[in-house]
């Protein structure tokens, strides 16, 4: 019988040998169990975000895999900007009432928007495609799509700011602000 023990919470500071020791008036047991900690998944309330380096190369052309498992129907995903102050390109996808929704900002240029077709489950690990090719622009929600957005031409999306995923510094856009990790 295969037993599996979670343990919630754990931090790389919890990382060593445990022992366990069983006494009663006949025996005497002991078991050794090793804890390591190979990789965190960082989690989000609200009010915090990781900033990584920004997206490399993405001017025409980006493929990008992201896995989540959100716990509230608004927030963001991922955000990278042309700057730290929030002008210029931008490329976004968040969940607006549950549902997947990439936005991607070219310059003066009005916003491309591309949506999921449904609002997805709380609390369970999701897994979005994002594609672009020249003018197309494809989304995948845990296999189902791709959803689609075209541009009328051939425009070079621009990202120099750090990418911030689970939400955003102060600085960013004024029609982003309601949307908050």
């Amino acid at each position: 019988m295969k037993r599996v023990l979670h343990l919630n919470g754990v931090t790389e500071a919890d990382a060593g040998t445990y022992v366990c020791r069983v006494t009663n008036n006949r025996a005497r047991s002991e078991a050794r169990a090793t804890l390591r900690i190979t990789g965190l998944v960082p989690k989000f309330n609200g009010d915090g975000w990781v900033a990584l380096p920004t997206l490399q190369d993405a001017y025409m052309h980006f493929d990008i895999e992201i896995s989540f498992k959100p716990s509230d129907q608004n927030g963001v995903i991922f955000y990278n900007a042309q700057n730290n102050n929030g002008t210029g390109d931008y490329m976004i996808l968040q969940l607006v009432d549950g549902i997947p929704v990439l936005t991607v900002k070219f310059d003066t240029a009005t916003p491309l928007t591309v949506t999921g077709d449904r609002p997805i489950q709380l609390n369970v690990w999701h897994t979005i495609r994002l594609s672009r090719s020249g003018p197309q622009v494809t989304m995948a929600v845990d296999n189902t799509g791709p959803f689609v957005g075209e541009l009328s031409s051939y425009t070079v999306l621009d990202l120099n700011a750090p990418l911030y995923i689970g939400g955003l510094p102060d600085q960013r856009p004024p029609e982003l602000i309601r949307s908050t990790g």
